[in-house]
């Protein structure tokens, strides 16, 4: 298979990932009762985002990163260790948890302002209005969970490659465990897939920027920028992605210009998940960018037709869907289980 074939249909799982994600969250947030969410502590917020992402990781997760380690080793990358998958798996999962509750602690305030206007009821109304919410917030966390996991898994091994070239994971561990310290949980991921072993990388340390898009590409004007090892690239290319495909940086060069859902790149600025551009340990790569909007296509419509539900789904022992209840934040501790094709595991929060 194809360099060209391989990163088609990963973009067709990862889109698929994608729909099925969103659809856990809006399912999800059908089963949250919303008197119960006006009034829930931080850590029954903490605990109700953990829970709704440790799901969509049971879910979903080995199949993404089966599909992200079949594209790294056509990538030039090699088999990834099972230190750099586990990494992948912590990274997406830990930086979307402190999004999710992020947007939860907003949502509860904005719920709780809402009904000291109408003496502490929570309205039919109300009610509606909360649940379109969460059901907004559940599924953009797990959308991005979903599609952050192969692009967590190619940071990782860039950056491996780069420490392999420049000798540094002592260097990249430090800077990595700064980082935690002080939060900045998406800079942390390149510091420690680093410092993690086991990393295929290559002798020469050089990484080439594939970029793919959905019938339309990030293009900003700029000027040339010039690369720590003194590479000059084109205008645009800085902070944009069309101007940077095919271009070759030594590794250490496009950690430091930003790598794939980069924050300084304009789709990275706009709509971060959406980035859908890797980089590669061989040169061999498409000649033009490539568009993948069929792809996309193809893996949205198997999304959206994949059979879903939470009539399986026991929270705290009981079954929901027998009961008919909705469930507080405080009795959020709880097993779950989707019904989708074969029955998963069961994930205990």
């Amino acid at each position: 298979m194809s360099l060209h074939d391989v990163l088609s249909a990963e973009a067709e799982q990862s889109e698929y990932a994608r729909v099925v994600a969103k659809r856990i969250g809006e399912l999800v947030a059908e089963r949250i009762n919303t008197d119960g969410f006006v009034n829930a502590s931080d850590d029954d917020l903490r605990n109700m985002a953990l829970t709704i992402l440790a799901l969509v990781m049971n879910e979903l997760g080995d199949e993404a990163l089966s599909s992200a380690s079949d594209t790294a080793k056509a990538l030039g990358f090699g088999k990834p260790s099972a230190k750099a998958l586990d990494h992948a798996r912590t990274s997406a999962l830990k930086s979307n948890v402190n999004r999710l509750y992020s947007k939860l602690e907003e949502a509860r305030a904005n719920a709780q302002k809402s009904a000291e206007k109408n003496d502490g009821v929570i309205s039919a109304s109300l009610g509606l209005g909360i649940t379109a919410v969460l059901a907004g917030a559940f599924s953009d966390a797990a959308q991005g969970l979903a599609t952050d996991l192969p692009v967590e898994l190619n940071g990782a091994m860039a950056a491996g490659v780069g420490t392999k070239a420049a000798g540094a994971a002592a260097v990249a561990a430090d800077s990595a465990a700064a980082d935690v310290a002080g939060g900045d949980l998406l800079d942390a991921l390149v510091g420690l897939g680093a410092a993690i072993g086991g990393f295929a990388g290559t002798a020469t340390g050089t990484l080439t920027w594939i970029t793919r898009s959905d019938d339309s590409v990030c293009q900003e004007e700029g000027p040339a920028v010039t690369t720590p090892s003194g590479v000059v690239m084109p205008e645009g290319a800085g902070t944009s992605c069309e101007g940077r495909h095919g271009i070759t940086l030594p590794a250490a060069d496009w950690i430091s210009e930003g790598l794939p859902r980069d924050a300084r790149l304009l789709c990275s600025r706009y709509n971060r998940p959406r980035c859908r551009c890797v980089v590669s340990a061989t040169a061999d790569v498409p000649t033009s960018p490539m568009n993948i909007a069929p792809d996309i296509a193809l893996g949205k419509a198997r999304g959206e037709a994949e059979a879903l539900d939470l009539t399986d789904a026991h929270l705290n022992g009981f079954s929901v869907a027998a009961t008919g209840e909705k469930v507080s934040p405080d009795l959020w501790n709880l097993t779950i289980r989707v019904s989708k094709r074969a029955a998963p595991a069961l994930v205990t929060a």
